[in-house]
């Protein structure tokens, strides 16, 4: 009996020490948003690739290597691939490595892989197209903690107000991308690739302000069941897939349609892409506040933003129609990617946000790589033709978004529970 005694004696004195030493300081929060919100500007590296690659292939066909227009675009297109692929793979991963491990191993890795060939253009460009396909695997761990880290540190309340922002600092970062990529151009194209490694900036933000697992991470740790996505989550994935297909094709053909309207050039077409970023910022530093006056018809609000823009688009005849259009299509722009993977979250749920945001991500990138494709084969079909094709080939998806829209409104949508 006195063993006993002294036995619990000890247990007592050890719990009371344990409860004795100091908690761990949580970062401030100010620091915690702004180490979230970090992954935003490398989720669009693009805008500071795509103005140079035209340089790209005249500086390497001056010294004697000549390379076709394809495997140029292999630079981008090759990213894609590997983001795809990592997209699927984010859900599993975020299961076995903590989201602040996985966001820094995806910052370094994004980092890496542009400023090695930069550095090192003796490789050729088939160098650049490898390091950007292993970038694409970077970049596909930080799509999918952009989203889940805000989900995972923050209670619901907050967490629309804050996937806003994040889309708001995205929209930022690529107005100064599209400045930034021009003028490093000019004097040397490989400084387009260099510069990025500023991102190590965002990378000591997350390791210095997120913790090692939030409290929903060490929650789930023990937990051994398979994550399933509700039929409500899938109907949005698939509704969102459809939406970014074709939310952002403006960008893709705006120069091509102002030359073939004999209305503009390169430079119009980066005013008008220009208006676009900032009517996106706009909007999206607003949305979580019209989002909850929308309700359940948020998702088909920003849809029908999307068909008005692009049937203006579609009408265009003069410079200020296409200045119009890309106000409003910015602006569905930006309220979409806000409303898109606020709903995915909230449908998912917190513990399976990783999952769902990562199948997303995935498969958009996917649908991305055969955009042109798709919409090639779409003015085929319909029979669309002259200056303002492109732009109408978009307009039968609209069509069937809308439909997804209202039938999610009143048939699928159930109020989010605002608790984990």
């Amino acid at each position: 009996m006195e063993t006993k005694d002294i036995k619990t004696s000890s247990e007592s004195s050890g719990a009371s020490e344990a409860v004795a030493k100091p908690a761990k300081k949580s970062p401030p929060k100010w620091l915690l948003v702004a180490a979230c919100l970090s992954f935003a500007p490398l989720t669009n590296t693009a805008g500071l690739i795509m103005p140079v690659l035209g340089t790209m292939q005249q500086s390497f066909a001056a010294s004697g290597a000549v390379y076709p227009d394809w495997l140029v675009q292999c630079i981008q297109t090759s990213l894609m691939l590997s983001a795809f692929i990592m997209g699927l793979l984010f859900g599993p991963a975020s299961k076995r490595f903590s989201l602040k491990t996985l966001g820094v191993a995806g910052i370094a890795i994004t980092m890496v892989c542009n400023v090695v060939p930069g550095i090192f253009p003796q490789g050729g460009l088939w160098l650049f197209v490898i390091m950007r396909f292993l970038s694409g695997f970077g970049v596909g761990l930080v799509y999918g903690c952009n989203t889940s880290c805000i989900v995972a540190n923050f209670p619901p309340a907050q967490r629309a107000g804050l996937i806003a922002a994040s889309v708001a600092v995205m929209q930022a970062s690529s107005i100064v991308y599209s400045f930034a990529a021009g003028y490093l151009g000019a004097i040397d194209w490989r400084l387009n690739f260099i510069a990025m490694s500023i991102f190590v900036i965002p990378m000591i933000l997350v390791i210095v302000g997120m913790p090692s697992k939030s409290e929903l991470e060490v929650k789930e740790s023990g937990k051994k069941q398979k994550v399933k996505l509700s039929g409500q989550c899938w109907f949005v994935i698939v509704m969102a897939l459809l939406y970014m297909l074709i939310a952002g094709s403006f960008n893709l053909g705006v120069s091509q349609q102002l030359i073939a309207l004999g209305i503009g050039g390169p430079v119009e077409a980066g005013q008008a892409l220009a208006v676009s970023a900032v009517a996106g910022l706009l909007i999206s530093l607003v949305w979580a506040k019209l989002r909850s006056l929308f309700g359940r018809w948020s998702l088909l609000a920003v849809v029908i933003l999307g068909v008005i823009g692009y049937v203006v688009a579609s009408m265009t005849t003069s410079l200020v129609v296409v200045y119009v259009a890309a106000a409003l299509i910015g602006a569905q722009c930006g309220a979409g990617m806000a409303e898109v993977n606020t709903s995915i979250s909230e449908t998912a749920g917190a513990a399976a946000t990783p999952t769902a945001i990562g199948i997303y991500n995935g498969l958009s990138r996917l649908f991305g790589f055969f955009l042109s494709m798709i919409l090639a084969l779409i003015q085929v079909v319909f029979g669309f033709v002259g200056p303002n094709a492109f732009m109408m080939a978009s307009l039968p998806i609209w069509a069937v978004l809308v439909v997804f829209g209202i039938i999610y409104a009143v048939k699928v949508y159930k109020k989010p529970e605002m608790v984990d």
